[in-house]
């Protein structure tokens, strides 16, 4: 329980008892800090959340964010992979060449890097938006991951006082409200294998077909 009372209440008519019972998996980690938060405003980061984002979100069974987060992270993935490889790379390459950098060699000098960015400059606005677009999806992706890590504790807090609420009304019996916190609480691992897979065929599979 963390130190958490199992009658201390979260919400009304939500106790901790509940929540750990909804949880299930690390409820002391989870219970002192949606306390915490309730009681005092003060917010931790989340470490896997930030990590692993929609899939943190789908392990801990917040299905509708979860989904939504897993499919625009993936976008972001596709699009950059897609961009970095047709457009920015055979764009840079192009530039290094004509500034004399061996591609074989380990870093361009600091005068080919000033020409390089020179050159740079004097292209098209729309070659320049290119280069520049994979780290600019790069940064979208990074703050997205660093709005969850702050924030999913705070949602999952929600998700857990919602659930936890309606699983009250609609099982009104002692017995078949215990059974329904332990069925639609908890992780699914098997879904979190899933997306681990997945994730390493949207990753390397590309890198087959395009080296």
């Amino acid at each position: 329980m963390g130190g958490v009372g199992q009658d201390e209440q979260l919400d009304e008519g939500v106790t901790a008892g509940d929540v750990a019972k909804f949880v299930q998996t690390n409820p002391q980690y989870y219970l002192p800090t949606f306390f915490n938060r309730k009681r005092y405003h003060r917010n931790r980061f989340n470490f896997s959340a930030f990590l692993f984002t929609g899939g943190w979100m789908l392990y801990r069974k917040q299905y509708k964010w979860g989904a939504i987060f897993t499919g625009i992270m993936l976008l972001i993935y596709v699009l950059s992979t897609f961009v970095s490889y047709h457009f920015a790379t055979p764009i840079i390459m192009d530039l290094m060449q004509q500034v004399g950098v061996d591609i074989n060699a380990a870093y361009p000098t600091m005068e080919q890097s000033v020409q390089f960015m020179s050159l740079l400059m004097q292209q098209a606005p729309w070659q320049i938006f290119l280069v520049w677009t994979p780290s600019l999806l790069s940064l979208i992706r990074f703050i997205i991951m660093l709005f969850v890590g702050l924030n999913g504790n705070r949602m999952y807090m929600n998700h857990c006082i919602h659930k936890i609420r309606t699983l009250r009304e609609e099982n009104p019996d002692p017995s078949d409200y215990a059974v329904r916190l332990q069925l639609n609480g908890g992780v699914n691992t098997s879904l979190a294998i899933c997306l681990l897979v997945c994730y390493m065929m949207v990753v390397y599979l590309p890198q087959l077909f395009l080296y």
